[in-house]
């Protein structure tokens, strides 16, 4: 019996147990490979345009004779932005915005946002991280690096750089 291979590209949390489930987790997902005969290794490129901001999961479903075998979620969800307005444009220069200061009893200053708004995005995870004693490594999906006196948070392509004062 041939193995059929599935490919999504989906807005959800996990794939579910097969291409159905899936497809039933996200009504608008994008059908990269539908149910292609498949035998031994090999490799494919596609490509597929998607037109709706926010992060999708590839999701792969091995089926043989209709029962899912396999199930693979790529370890890194694909982000899709927009550079025509709204809080994804603000901050693309190299340096990124400045965004004023935090304050607080870690004196919090420098913030910078590259893709990131400053009022409620760069603030908001430049004071949750200077909060605690020792820092979060990871504060609402931004994940942070201490070097001294000089904190970054990631996620993705959108980066946030601040300064605390020493405890």
């Amino acid at each position: 019996m041939p193995n059929a291979l599935h490919v999504l590209l989906i807005q959800a949390r996990s794939c579910g147990r097969s291409s159905e489930e899936g497809m039933a987790r996200d009504p608008r997902s994008h059908v990269m490979m539908d149910g292609e005969e498949v035998t031994g290794e090999g490799r494919r490129a596609d490509e597929v345009t998607i037109t709706t901001v926010g992060e999708y999961l590839v999701c792969a479903y091995l089926e043989r004779g209709g029962a899912t075998e396999a199930v693979l979620a790529s370890p890194r969800r694909v982000l899709i932005t927009t550079r025509a307005g709204g809080d994804d444009s603000q901050g693309t220069d190299r340096r990124g915005s400045r965004c004023h200061r935090v304050g607080g009893p870690r004196r919090i200053s420098r913030v910078r946002a590259s893709r990131v708004g400053c009022h409620r995005t760069a603030r908001m995870v430049a004071r949750r991280c200077g909060r605690g004693h020792p820092a979060p490594r990871v504060v609402s999906g931004y994940v942070c690096r201490r070097r001294s006196l000089l904190v970054t948070c990631r996620a993705y392509e959108r980066k946030i750089v601040f300064r605390v004062r020493r405890r």
